[in-house]
């Protein structure tokens, strides 16, 4: 298991740096399902720990099994493509929670502060939206250094 991270909301600035090409949905379109699997493919030969895959059909359509607070942040570029995602729902077994779940950018894309945006986006949804939300959690790799700096400059701190 990687470095757990937790973000209280007293602790949170809001950061209105969010372009309009970031947008939230709780189900994708099929051409949306496609680039995000496009993207999940790069990441996980990234991931060194076990992960979880995304189906196509769970993409498109919301499943019984799916978390209902379950919600996709998808960075567009000038084209319309989708080159980022993050997703996230309410933690399970700590229903006051946020659990923010897989951030990826596309290769030719990264360090231009994507990543770091949908994080935010997520994370200011989730304390706008969800009034009984009090903190975010996150699991990072313990090698993955650009989102561990990604998770300081945000503002989280490690759980041991």
């Amino acid at each position: 298991m990687g470095k757990v991270y937790k973000l209280d909301k007293d602790d949170f600035l809001t950061h209105p740096k969010y372009s309009n090409k970031f947008e939230l949905k709780q189900t994708l379109s099929e051409e949306e399902a496609n680039e995000f699997l496009i993207i999940q493919s790069h990441i996980s030969t990234e991931i060194q720990e076990e992960t979880n895959f995304w189906l196509k059909e769970n993409l498109i359509n919301k499943s019984e099994y799916s978390a209902e607070s379950l919600i996709f942040c998808m960075a567009k570029n000038h084209r319309n493509q989708c080159i980022g995602y993050g997703y996230g729902n309410i933690d399970f077994k700590e229903r006051d929670s946020f659990y923010l779940n897989t951030i990826g950018v596309l290769p030719d894309y990264r360090r231009n502060g994507i990543g770091t945006q949908i994080k935010l986006k997520l994370i200011q949804h989730a304390f706008e939206n969800h009034s009984n939300i009090k903190s975010i959690k996150t699991i990072t790799q313990l090698n993955n250094n650009a989102t561990i700096t990604i998770n300081n400059k945000i503002g989280f701190k490690e759980v041991k």
